[in-house]
């Protein structure tokens, strides 16, 4: 049972300590993956608020971490105690997602949550087929197959789905759901597999430009996706289709050569877009050798430039508004194992917090804008492409040209050309034209070390 449970498509959430969260879980108090503990021990309560701020919590709270945790302790230990409290919990908030339209509002809103809480019932469904123990019980079984394939429906729609890697994540919940056993799945199995594969082989070549470099404008997205796809491989190849996951794999070999220009030596990255200081991923930390040179991405928006002690990174333009602020021509720089020049990186994902607009705003990054960039939304602009982009790149006798324009305003023209030239000198020029008088700056936010 444990081997059978652990033949997942890439696990959705960090590893943990698994025993003391089920402990907590136990008396329903909650550990989520990245959020507070959450107390029901008095009464459980799926439509709880976390204020202004709380949708990554309430995400966390129905992707059912907790669930899995009780299991996972039950297929450790043998005791019987972890299954029964997780089978309850699960039986309860199915119970509640089903109960009213509001409920299934909540519920069925975020497809984040929907790709977590898959594996959740995946894994249920795994341990509700064994034989001898109480974990097969009838109702279970039946509730959980009608799960099931509520939640692989909802995934192969088409409408429901987010061209970035929330997609992806769907994707591979909807492959873990299609190789359970034909009782839980039925005739629906080979579809949901078709529609993963078809939209897996879109995604991968979206998510990736044409030098492997990530448009998802976060270097922490950029490791994240190279994990999740190569999870999603390895899941093919055990399950018989070696054949898609070579394809992903052809992508991948060169998304693999972009991550050490990211990665400083002692394993973290810079906080562009967003990226979190530690991003929880695990990847091989570059030779220092690898890790050194310059590489410029213009279908991802970065340009890359490590010397000996200086490594700089700028970012503009790119494919995607996934994952995007308002920071065209911002830099990093870094000195050896300090960081001088910095980028804001990721508060939280709640747009509705007045933090996180700060944090996407031109205020939180280095580059040159005008009072007008106050006013940018996305949803003005035709495509993200629009935003900006790099315009040249030049390369020789040890020296490395960038050029950049912004159009974050109408009528505004931002040029920043970078040059950088060996061993480790960096030269910035900036230069602006509109055709009414604007107020501009050159913000460099300045590491408080």
């Amino acid at each position: 049972m444990a081997a059978e449970i652990r033949q997942r498509a890439a696990w959705p959430w960090p590893a943990h300590d698994v025993e003391a969260a089920a402990q907590n879980a136990l008396r329903n108090v909650w550990s989520l993956p990245k959020g507070p503990v959450v107390d029901m021990s008095a009464g459980l309560d799926w439509a709880m608020a976390f204020g202004p701020a709380g949708n990554s919590t309430l995400l966390w709270l129905h992707s059912l971490p907790f669930v899995h945790d009780l299991l996972e302790m039950h297929v450790r230990t043998g005791d019987d105690a972890y299954w029964m409290h997780g089978r309850g919990l699960l039986l309860d908030y199915l119970a509640w997602l089903s109960a009213s339209d509001a409920n299934r509002a909540r519920g069925w809103r975020d497809e984040h949550a929907v790709a977590n809480r898959s594996f959740v019932l995946a894994d249920m469904a795994l341990a509700s087929e064994a034989d001898g123990s109480e974990a097969g019980d009838h109702k279970l079984r039946r509730v959980l197959r009608d799960a099931v394939r509520a939640h692989a429906e909802w995934l192969a729609d088409d409408r429901h789905y987010v061209f970035n890697n929330h997609g992806t994540m769907m994707d591979r919940a909807l492959l873990q759901l299609s190789v359970l056993p034909a009782g839980m799945g039925g005739v629906g199995r080979d579809a949901w597999r078709a529609v993963a594969l078809r939209r897996l082989r879109h995604m991968i070549a979206a998510t990736f430009d044409a030098d492997g470099c990530c448009v998802e404008n976060s270097p922490a997205y950029h490791l994240f996706n190279v994990l999740l796809f190569r999870e999603i491989a390895r899941f093919l190849d055990a399950h018989g289709a070696a054949a898609d996951a070579a394809s992903l794999r052809s992508i991948l070999d060169k998304a693999d050569a972009v991550t050490p220009l990211f990665m400083r030596p002692d394993g973290s990255l810079p906080l562009i877009g967003d990226t979190e200081r530690d991003a929880h991923h695990a990847v091989r930390r570059p030779r220092a050798d690898e890790a050194l040179g310059h590489a410029v991405f213009p279908g991802a928006g970065f340009a890359i430039l490590n010397g000996e002690m200086l490594r700089v990174t700028a970012k503009c333009g790119g494919a995607s508004f996934s994952h995007r602020h308002i920071d065209e021509t911002s830099i990093t720089v870094r000195c050896g194992d300090k960081d001088i020049i910095v980028d804001g990186g990721l508060y939280n994902y709640d747009i509705g917090d007045r933090m996180r607009r700060w944090f996407i705003s031109h205020r939180a990054h280095s580059g040159f804008f005008t009072a007008s960039c106050e006013g940018v939304r996305f949803a003005r602009f035709p495509d993200a492409t629009a935003l900006g982009s790099i315009t040249a790149v030049s390369a020789d006798d040890g020296r490395s040209f960038v050029a950049m324009r912004s159009r974050l305003v109408e009528g505004v023209a931002i040029h920043r050309d970078l040059l950088f030239a060996a061993p480790d000198c960096l030269v910035i020029a900036d230069r602006m034209r509109a055709g009414a008088p604007e107020r501009w700056g050159q913000r460099f936010l300045l590491h408080p070390a």
